[in-house]
């Protein structure tokens, strides 16, 4: 199943589309507004988003357009109107749809969602990466992701703990989060990098923290609370 979310503002008529699409057994979706999404957008990314382009004045548009695309997300773009869908088809949206939204239509929408999703896995062989390659002063490293629990800035290194073992590599965190998928890898926190596949818990308290599959307990800051909590619920 695909993950998705739902952008628009809180008093946007858009619930109807995320009940048909809670329905739907190929997209499980979420909704955000875009302030939010936007701020997060480098902890976690969706596989296809839903944007409300009625609530935005043209430069933002253009700004959330552009975003999306150098980002590489599908987006599919909702307005009240063809002018206004037509005009993000120039942004290289994968597809759009007019309010208001009939089942069918989403249903056409989807299938031509997953179809990419389909022709992009083909594109890459074996489906998706699933291993990465690393240089540093010392050498190359290769990682499986699912091996991979979480990474831990220490200055300028990164120790990267492994299912059997913990490598301690001369690369910024930030270096090594470029390297891996981000529907995958969850920046809690400025020091840490979480495969959301080895999440158990999350503990609360003062603090927020997870709990990963090796017992240790990794904070989340504050400003991503809200987010990982959303979207490990999406998840």
């Amino acid at each position: 199943m695909h993950s998705g979310i739902v952008i628009s503002k809180p008093t946007s008529p858009l619930s109807h589309l995320q009940d048909l699409l809670r329905v739907n057994d190929k997209i499980e979706v979420s909704s955000s507004n875009w302030k939010t999404f936007a701020q997060h957008l480098e902890f976690k990314q969706p596989d296809i988003v839903f944007l409300d382009v009625d609530d935005l004045d043209q430069s933002e548009k253009v700004r959330c357009l552009e975003l999306l695309k150098s980002h590489k997300i599908n987006c599919v773009v909702v307005a009240s109107d063809h002018e206004s869908a037509y005009t993000a088809i120039k942004h290289g949206v994968l597809d759009y749809m007019v309010k208001p939204i009939k089942p069918d239509e989403l249903d056409e929408c989807i299938i031509n969602v997953c179809s990419r999703f389909t022709k992009d896995n083909e594109t890459s062989n074996t489906g998706s990466k699933k291993r990465f390659m690393i240089n540093c002063l010392e050498g190359s490293y290769f990682f499986d992701y699912e091996e991979i629990i979480r990474c831990e800035a220490e200055s300028n290194y990164t120790k990267i703990f492994c299912l059997n073992n913990t490598i301690i590599i001369s690369k910024t965190l930030k270096s090594v989060c470029e390297k891996l998928p981000k529907n995958i890898f969850l920046r809690t926190h400025k020091s840490h990098l979480v495969n959301s596949n080895h999440i158990k818990r999350i503990k609360n308290g003062t603090s927020s923290f997870i709990v990963t599959s090796d017992g240790c307990e990794i904070p989340i800051s504050r400003k991503n609370r809200s987010y990982i909590r959303q979207v490990l619920h999406a998840s």
